[in-house]
């Protein structure tokens, strides 16, 4: 706090001569030295008892990244890297480019609801028409504060994650194919 600041600079005021205590003609060097002491030992206790901080509450983190994560997410890639055969790595873009002609789209959409359950829609478009849509269902569990489960039809698994209020990343290793597979997307607003 300020008070606290206060009494650490005017201990060091004291110590490096600035506040010259000598001119003061009540106090003596004795005088002028404990009430340096006096002022240091306050200071440090002082900021000691305000700058503790409680250990982070695991809970806490779990709740928070929960809150956190509730909403839906745009999936902006998804990066396949340290494959086993070396032509599996891949980086699949969401966006628009053009192929042959045609404008093709791809969009990825995960949807984190309040209910621990999730949606993850894929759609492609040519030309502005739907071609393709794939949607997945499944549920999901903040675990800590970096491994989450999600369960699908198929299996549950737990993921590395890292998620701030915008950024949300997965981070997984597929075992059949040996890839990292890490997707990367942005909060909607």
């Amino acid at each position: 706090t300020y008070s606290h600041l206060l009494i650490i600079i005017i201990c060091i005021k004291v110590f490096l001569g600035i506040i010259n205590l000598k001119n003061y003609k009540k106090m003596n060097l004795k005088t002028s030295i404990i009430l340096g002491l006096t002022l240091t030992l306050l200071s440090i206790v002082s900021c000691s008892k305000s700058d503790s901080v409680d250990p982070i509450n695991p809970s806490n983190i779990i709740a928070e990244n929960t809150a956190k994560l509730i909403g839906s997410w745009e999936i902006e890639n998804i990066i396949t890297a340290n494959c086993t055969d070396p032509n599996d790595n891949e980086t699949l873009e969401s966006g628009c480019e053009t192929e042959e002609g045609s404008e093709v789209c791809l969009l990825g959409i995960q949807t984190f609801f309040q209910d621990n359950t999730f949606s993850l829609e894929y759609i492609m478009t040519v030309d502005g028409d739907t071609m393709e849509t794939e949607t997945d269902f499944g549920n999901w569990e903040i675990l800590n504060s970096d491994n989450i489960s999600i369960t699908t039809e198929e299996e549950t698994v737990s993921k590395n994650y890292v998620l701030t209020d915008n950024t949300f990343s997965m981070i997984s290793t597929d075992g059949e194919f040996g890839c990292d597979e890490t997707i990367n997307a942005i909060k909607n607003k």
